[in-house]
């Protein structure tokens, strides 16, 4: 029934049985495999594809997607069934035209903060306490951005890798300003 671009599984053991998908159709997708193919909570649609999907490092309730569209939307997946209402949204692009969305995730020591990569080549920083705000953008790769990584102990460090054949680390305090 949805076609997924992306599946994750719910990181805490409290919800170990369960697997949110990043749908062609616009929408994220919770499944509860104890459950069977049971569909628990669609969230959104009517959008362009999701292309990835990520959990709140501590807020275990909360997710993020990334979206073909170019808008970054963290969801609330314990508030409703479903809902086509994100509690927020990002969507500000590097140019005039709207640039894909490919990878998205938490940094996993600074969990109010998170990074997504784009079409365009782009590399933005958010902090989830400002809804549609910027921190950071700059241009990671020459051709499309397609993936993120943050360092699992290095709160400053990420990497990103694009289809310029290139990977590169990242220093994030002097991508927003704070040092070298």
């Amino acid at each position: 029934r949805y076609a997924a671009n992306d599946v994750k599984w719910h990181p805490s053991t409290e919800f170990h049985s369960i697997l949110a998908s990043g749908s062609t159709d616009g929408s994220v997708v919770l499944w509860d495999i104890t459950r069977g193919h049971d569909v628990t909570h669609t969230l959104g649609g009517k959008t362009r594809a999701v292309n990835r999907v990520a959990w709140h490092p501590v807020d275990r309730s909360l997710l993020l997607s990334g979206g073909q569209d170019g808008a970054v939307r963290m969801w609330d997946w314990r508030s409703n069934t479903a809902t086509d209402e994100s509690i927020a949204t990002w969507n500000v692009h590097l140019a005039s035209t709207a640039s894909g969305v490919r990878d998205v995730a938490f940094s996993p020591l600074s969990p109010n903060h998170f990074a997504a990569v784009y079409d365009s080549g782009g590399l933005k920083l958010f902090d989830v306490r400002v809804p549609s705000a910027v921190l950071s953008t700059t241009r990671a790769h020459a051709g499309p951005a397609l993936s993120l990584s943050w360092h699992p102990f290095a709160a400053a460090l990420m990497a990103t890798a694009g289809r310029d054949q290139t990977i590169r680390v990242w220093n994030v305090e002097a991508l927003l300003g704070g040092g070298a």
